[in-house]
């Protein structure tokens, strides 16, 4: 029983370097997300990033919210790319998980704006040669944006262009 007491502080300080050592097997499974840029017009390209989670990590599943494929995988240093076309609010959501099943999550919001929208009006659409045509050009440039130059080409070779800022190149 003596030889015990005399170990006990020993053995204890050991138990403890040990644990301390492997204290990084003890860091909280944590899903950190991050997504540039997280608003913009349609049709809109975000690139994220799920290197920022932490723990024992095995796999993760990522989620961008609107109907398409997840993209799961092992490497968290990867960064991935999604293109929203459609103007909406979006919820991209990561789940990370590790060997024993335990997951995290965390997630971002995606506000993907409408994006520039042009459409042509034509009448007549039909008639007796020579026929007069009146063209509608009806163009919305997209949301912190403005439409520089157009170009309408009638097919039959003639054309109208517009430059609104002579410095702007089609």
């Amino acid at each position: 029983m003596r030889k015990m007491k005399r170990y006990f502080p020993a053995i204890l300080i050991l138990v403890g370097l040990v644990l301390g050592g492997c204290a990084w097997l003890l860091r909280p499974l944590e899903a950190k997300l991050t997504a540039n840029p997280t608003s913009g017009p349609a049709p809109l390209s975000v690139t994220f990033s799920a290197a920022g989670s932490t723990g024992a990590i095995v796999s993760f599943t990522l989620d961008f919210g609107d109907g398409s494929e997840p993209y799961s995988g092992t490497d968290l240093t990867v960064s991935i790319s999604h293109t929203y076309n459609n103007p909406g609010t979006y919820t991209a959501t990561l789940t990370v998980s590790d060997a024993q099943g335990r997951t995290a999550t965390d997630s971002k919001t995606i506000n993907v704006l409408p994006g520039t929208s042009c459409s042509l009006g034509v009448t007549p659409t039909s008639g007796a040669a020579p026929l007069d045509v009146l063209f509608i050009v009806n163009a919305e440039a997209a949301s912190g944006r403005k439409i520089v130059y157009w170009k309408l080409e009638f097919g039959d070779g003639n054309e109208v262009e517009f430059t609104a800022d002579p410095q702007a190149s089609p």
